[in-house]
């Protein structure tokens, strides 16, 4: 009887229980480092059939003030990823200022990108401003004039 591979067994399980990193599990309180959540999957914005997915948790933005009729928000990793995905196949603008006329402003740059984009007003629009409340305000009236495909980039 050959006792190499029952000898073997054991020093093998050993070693690939080594190699995983034990049992050991995390210390209590132990956090999440930022360089691991950067390697986690990102949820997409669309579906394979081209329908909206809903927003993350972790897209919400924290101030109310910020949020969208909607509710479609972003997180700069999810728009990140749509943008290769989609390429040219998407516009996205960055609200300078805030208030009414950064709105507006806004509102003009984007239908002029579309125009210049020769894209259809279904097409993806992302959103985003160091004023998060201007931001979702351009979001709202985008919506309200039929560019309902547009999400809120929150920080």
């Amino acid at each position: 009887m050959n006792r190499t591979p029952t000898l073997l067994a054991p020093l093998l399980l050993s070693a690939l229980l080594v190699a995983c990193g034990g049992t050991e599990r995390p210390a209590e309180g132990a956090s999440i480092t930022t360089a691991a959540l950067a390697s986690w999957p990102v949820a997409p914005l669309l579906a394979d059939d081209g329908s909206i997915m809903p927003a993350t948790p972790q897209a919400v933005p924290a101030d109310p003030g910020a949020h969208t009729r909607a509710g479609r928000y972003a997180s700069p990793a999810q728009a990140a990823q749509l943008e290769r995905a989609l390429g040219s196949s998407l516009v996205r603008v960055a609200v300078r200022g805030s208030g009414a006329e950064a709105v507006k402003d806004g509102e003009d740059l984007v239908y002029s990108l579309l125009a210049a984009m020769s894209l259809p007003v279904s097409a993806p629009v992302l959103i985003d401003g160091a004023d998060q409340r201007t931001a979702a305000a351009l979001v709202d009236r985008l919506a309200a004039h039929g560019v309902d495909n547009t999400w809120l980039v929150t920080q």
